[in-house]
C-alpha cells in the first residue's frame, strides 16, 4: 500500500497534529474538488428541484416524479454527505468517532444505491414508453412497489 509519509526524517519525533496536517496537505486537490462538487451539486439540484416543482405545469407523470426524486437524494446527499466526507478528509489521523465514521459511510452507499436505483426505473420507464407506446404503462405507485420489492431482496 502506498503511503505518503514513509519518505519522514527519521530522527524527528513527529506529533499527531503534524502527521496530519501533513497527510491534509497531501489530500488538498480531493478536499478541492469535494467541495467544488458539493457547490455545484447543492445550486444545480436546487435549481432542477425549483424548476420542476414551481415552473413546469407538467401532468402528473412519473418521470417528472422520479427526476424530482433524484434531484431530491443528490441534495441530500451534497448537504449532508460532502460536509462530512470534508471533516474526514481533514481530520484523516484524528477523526476518532467511530459511530459518525460508519454513519458516514452507511449515509454515502445507501444514497448511491437510491441514485442508482432511481436511474434504472427512470431508464426502464423510458424503454416502455418508446418501445412499447401501446402497452400497458406503469404508474407510479407500481413503480414504488417494485422499487420497494426489489430492495427487500
Amino acid at each position: 500500500m502506498f503511503t505518503p509519509l514513509k519518505d519522514l526524517p527519521v530522527g524527528k519525533n513527529w506529533t499527531l497534529d503534524e502527521l496530519n496536517e501533513r497527510k491534509v496537505q497531501m489530500l488538498i486537490p480531493v478536499i478541492a474538488y469535494i467541495s467544488i462538487a458539493m457547490v455545484f451539486g447543492t445550486f444545480g439540484n436546487a435549481l432542477v428541484l425549483y424548476i420542476n416543482i414551481f415552473f413546469l405545469k407538467l401532468r402528473n407523470s412519473t418521470h417528472r416524479h422520479f427526476i424530482v426524486f433524484l434531484a431530491l437524494a443528490d441534495i441530500t446527499f451534497c448537504m449532508i454527505g460532502d460536509p462530512f466526507i470534508i471533516g474526514v478528509l481533514t481530520h484523516p489521523y484524528k477523526f476518532t468517532n467511530v459511530l459518525a465514521c460508519k454513519s458516514i459511510r452507511a449515509f454515502t452507499y445507501c444514497n448511491a444505491v437510491i441514485s442508482v436505483l432511481v436511474l434504472f426505473v427512470i431508464a426502464f420507464d423510458r424503454y416502455r414508453r418508446i418501445c412499447r407506446p401501446k402497452g400497458k404503462q406503469f404508474s407510479i405507485k407500481k413503480y414504488i412497489y417494485h422499487l420497494r420489492k426489489n430492495c427487500v431482496r
